[in-house]
């Protein structure tokens, strides 16, 4: 877990953290007869990156962030990962294969009051009991298992149902997130021969997250 309990404030009126000391009049977008209260209490959109996280090794997981701050503005969210802390790419809400990440913010409010990240390891799972694949659609060769419970899938475990006589197991060939195709094979066969099966199917994953930029949060979709 990340936690950053700090007040941060943007150092300028512009999209970074950068010395704008050596900045005129002539650098800005306003200029005398256009400044107004409104434009000296104005924050133009800022942004602060938090320290890297080194998790030790690179595992697959997914964040959660909550920040506080004044609320005037919408909070925005995002990620970078990195495999060997040098390159870093950037993601929002979702699973993240990686060694190291920071979290980013991103809005047009006053300050930043912290900013909390906690690393999710565990998969939730979703079962289904005694199912007849040939209710499936698909083949005997394949089956497709529609699921909307996960952004990403781990596993996949496939073992006779209660009624099913044959010895059996299952096989996953592709995996697209809502979308996997499964093959059930009958084990007397030395796994040579498809077949449609009484079968129950254990599918573990990562949930679906949710950004929402008025609450400063990356959650788990309820």
């Amino acid at each position: 877990m990340a936690i950053y309990n700090n007040n941060y404030y943007p150092d300028s009126r512009n999209s970074t953290w950068a010395n704008i000391a050596s900045l005129t009049w002539a650098d800005s977008a306003y200029d005398w007869s256009s400044f107004n209260a409104n434009t000296a209490n104005a924050t133009a959109s800022w942004y602060y990156t938090t320290s890297s996280v080194d998790l030790g090794s690179t595992r697959t997981f997914y964040p959660t962030t909550q920040v506080s701050w004044d609320y005037s503005q919408p909070m925005y969210i995002t990620y970078d990962y990195s495999t060997d802390g040098t390159t870093y790419y950037n993601t929002t809400a979702g699973s993240i294969t990686a060694r190291y990440y920071r979290t980013n913010v991103a809005t047009a409010s006053s300050y930043v009051g912290s900013i909390i990240t906690q690393e999710n390891y565990d998969p939730t799972s979703e079962t289904y009991y005694n199912l007849n694949t040939s209710t499936l659609s698909g083949n005997v060769d394949y089956r497709t298992l529609n699921t909307n419970s996960f952004s990403s899938i781990q596993s996949i475990i496939v073992t006779p149902g209660i009624t099913e006589t044959r010895p059996v197991a299952g096989r996953l060939l592709s995996n697209d997130t809502g979308n996997i195709k499964l093959r059930v094979v009958n084990l007397d066969t030395w796994d040579k021969v498809a077949v449609d099966a009484n079968v129950n199917i254990v599918v573990a994953g990562f949930p679906y997250l949710t950004t929402n930029a008025n609450a400063g949060v990356v959650a788990v979709t309820r």
